[in-house]
């Protein structure tokens, strides 16, 4: 569907059909179902068929996800441009099956902090090209079992909370680039270094001091960044300096 605005999507509008990949691409609707009391969900014609659901280019998201919760074979939702979006507990109502969640080029209204915390089959979310400050290790669920990439670039992280990684056994990849972080735990990064990973971290005001020096010992084809300070190293990849060059200066400041 797109390039539309309804009143209403019609209880059956999908009713007879076998879709698995759906798509709202500048679509609106001001209610999902008929407009009289108790319509019947619209999305339940397709809870035995539909694995991956878009909306793209859209004022506002769903209001509540309970509303999907009847698509049993759901693994895939999208979220792209969209005008106001709340990151609530309301995303646990999803169906368990889900394994990837996007959020795109959006503007984030409101996070909880056990946004995702109920789906366990998780294996790739992406909060990327938002407006969202602060990430907590509470908003994914704990553990995180099948989560193998967690995509969170080009936000306004300024930090990284130390457990973001735990229990997270099979995590692949994180990405945290082009975000406005200036200094990194080691216990943060370790849990994917010991996975085989990599983290894409350039694009980042990274302070680069004796806290960091342990990734001198961290693989060389990892996605560093160059550093931003202190004025000597500026404009140098870490990798190029070596560990009694960070911890001089940091003894020299302290």
């Amino acid at each position: 569907l797109k390039d539309s605005t309804f009143d209403y999507l019609p209880s059956t509008a999908f009713s007879g059909t076998m879709i698995s990949v759906l798509e709202f691409d500048n679509v609106s609707f001001s209610k999902y179902g008929d407009p009289v009391q108790n319509a019947t969900n619209p999305f339940e014609a397709l809870s035995h068929t539909l694995r991956m659901l878009v909306f793209n280019q859209q004022p506002k998201a769903i209001t509540s996800w309970s509303l999907l919760h009847c698509l049993k074979r759901l693994e895939s939702l999208r979220l792209d441009s969209i005008g106001s979006v709340n990151l609530t507990s309301d995303f646990n109502k999803l169906p368990i099956t889900v394994t990837e969640i996007l959020i795109e080029n959006s503007y984030v209204e409101k996070v909880d902090q056990d946004w995702l915390s109920k789906l366990r089959l998780l294996k790739y979310v992406t909060v990327k090209r938002t407006n969202i400050k602060s990430i907590t290790r509470t908003m994914l669920p704990r553990p995180a079992p099948r989560l193998r990439e967690l995509d969170i670039a080009e936000n306004e992280l300024s930090s990284l909370p130390e457990d973001l990684t735990a229990d997270m056994p099979v995590l692949q990849a994180l990405d945290v680039s082009f975000n406005k972080i200036t200094t990194f735990h080691e216990s943060t990064l370790e849990p994917v270094k010991n996975n085989g990973g990599v983290v894409h971290m350039s694009g980042n005001p990274i302070k680069c001091d004796c806290n960091l020096a342990f990734l001198l010992t961290y693989p060389k084809s990892w996605n560093y960044y160059l550093c931003s300070g202190p004025t000597a190293f500026a404009a140098k990849s870490i990798q190029s300096l070596r560990r009694v060059e960070l911890c001089r200066r940091s003894r020299r400041h302290v």
